[in-house]
């Protein structure tokens, strides 16, 4: 991205490139000592600690490496900070990013562009996070194929069985990788 971009729109922009979780999963705690109900990310080891799910329901938690680009832009956005949770929002910091504000925020920067603008990117101006998690799918399917071993451990991680993803979300965008 270019340097214009804040480290915050870089850390949440690497979130939704690099993994396809959904926005609830990245209101968590930043370190083990700012556990909040969804969890906590630990700086430290780069471990994310998932501890609900979908709807806020209870389910085991979820354990999982953040991508090193994730960290690196993580470690870049919180350096000589002291806050406490993993993306907070901007005006106060003291509060977790909701996931309305995390869809503004990708739209306004990346999609619709600022004031309105053209996007920089050259981006549909018509996404949501929701695109952005199917298109995940479909990348790890069909562009950049993951083992059967990589694709169980990623669905468990995004919270979709692997038969609900190849039954639905990951086939949403299957044609434009698809030969004519």
């Amino acid at each position: 991205l270019p340097d214009h971009v804040s480290d915050f729109h870089r850390m949440l922009f690497a979130f939704v490139v690099f993994h396809g979780n959904r926005g609830e999963d990245w209101r968590v705690g930043y370190g083990e000592k700012n556990q909040k109900d969804h969890g906590y990310y630990d700086p430290e080891t780069a471990t994310m600690f998932l501890t609900t799910g979908k709807t806020g329901k209870k389910y085991d938690t979820r354990i999982f490496k953040v991508h090193p680009k994730v960290q690196e832009a993580i470690a870049t956005f919180h350096a000589n900070k002291g806050f406490v949770w993993l993306m907070p929002q901007e005006k106060d910091t003291t509060k977790s990013c909701t996931q309305d504000a995390l869809l503004k925020n990708i739209q306004r920067h990346f999609f619709k562009g600022l004031k309105n603008k053209p996007s920089p990117f050259g981006f549909p101006t018509i996404i949501n996070l929701t695109h952005l998690r199917h298109l995940y799918e479909t990348h790890i399917r069909y562009v950049d194929r993951m083992s059967d071993e990589e694709l169980a451990a990623t669905m468990e991680i995004i919270g979709h069985s692997n038969t609900t993803s190849v039954k639905r979300y990951s086939e949403m965008f299957r044609a434009m990788h698809e030969p004519e």
